[in-house]
């Protein structure tokens, strides 16, 4: 089944549809922080190297790739999603 939604902008300002787009919002963004803590708290808990966890791995390392590559995203420059999976594959056999 195909639902057809207004356009986002139509969706906030709408009467007819913003008292339940606000819900919703205000949904998703406490769910969001709800998995965010639990998985902050679970990367906490595993450890890394030198007495370091997970979680400080995952902000060291990629937060900063994740941004940069939304920035090339954003900055016109297309990320070849194949060729990135296909690279991600080849480093975790190098880790084995």
């Amino acid at each position: 089944k195909i639902l057809d939604l207004p356009a986002v902008e139509v969706l906030q300002t709408d009467p007819k549809f913003s008292r339940r787009w606000i819900e919703y919002s205000a949904y998703d963004a406490e769910g969001t922080w709800n998995l965010y803590s639990e998985l902050v708290e679970k990367l906490k808990e595993m450890p890394w190297e030198r007495r370091e966890s997970m979680f400080d791995f995952y902000t060291r390392y990629l937060v900063p790739f994740g941004e940069l590559l939304t920035d090339m995203e954003r900055n016109g420059i297309h990320v070849n999603v194949t060729f990135l999976r296909e690279a991600e594959k080849i480093a975790r056999n190098g880790i084995e």
